[in-house]
């Protein structure tokens, strides 16, 4: 395996740098850093948080009373109180969500401005994954999917895996069809 250039492997060291400052200020009694920014997303409202690089990626397990990330590239927002992160240098040495995972009464926000599609969820647990572009969300769910022509309401299952960024917005629930419950309202079109 080749070894990564010098202004790659400092560019990781800064980063873990700056993650292990936080860190340490944070033990110190000082106040921690606001928030965590990489690229275009943000990671607010923790109390506490440990980080790990390996190679190039960083992870990060978050925690406080409400962790918020904010991903406005991939369209994600997840609020819980834990939340850990897999942060990956793309090929433009900018470090991108790979994965999430939010624990504990996460509330899941997905917007798709491109094809007027936004779905808002809860659950117990909800994990995300940049490579095939899924939200799992798993745990006494609740869902409300909105497009153009039609609000869908889904809750009672068990989980409930996303399909994001599709032709055709898709959800798969499992469960207990009996309990499973959703509500299809037709938007009501207005005329000009």
């Amino acid at each position: 395996m080749k070894s990564l250039p010098f202004w790659h492997r400092f560019a990781l060291f800064a980063c873990a740098v700056c993650f292990v400052m936080g860190a340490f200020s944070q033990k110190s009694g000082q106040p921690a850093p606001r928030d965590i920014r990489f690229g275009t997303s943000r990671i607010s409202g923790y109390k506490t948080y440990e980080t790990t690089l390996k190679g190039k990626e960083i992870t990060a397990i978050l925690q406080g009373p409400e962790v918020k990330l904010e991903s406005p590239d991939q369209g994600i927002e997840l609020n819980a109180p834990r939340l850990e992160v897999a942060l990956e240098q793309d090929k433009n040495n900018q470090f991108i969500l790979r994965t999430a995972r939010a624990t504990g009464g996460v509330r899941a926000h997905y917007v798709n401005r491109e094809e007027k599609r936004e779905i808002k969820g809860r659950a117990q647990r909800a994990d995300y994954v940049e490579a095939n572009k899924t939200l799992t969300l798993t745990g006494q769910v609740f869902i409300e999917s909105e497009d153009e022509n039609y609000i869908i309401t889904q809750r009672n299952a068990e989980k409930a895996t996303l399909l994001l960024n599709r032709d055709q917005q898709e959800v798969k629930l499992e469960g207990d069809p009996s309990k499973n419950e959703t509500i299809i309202t037709p938007k009501k079109k207005e005329t000009p």
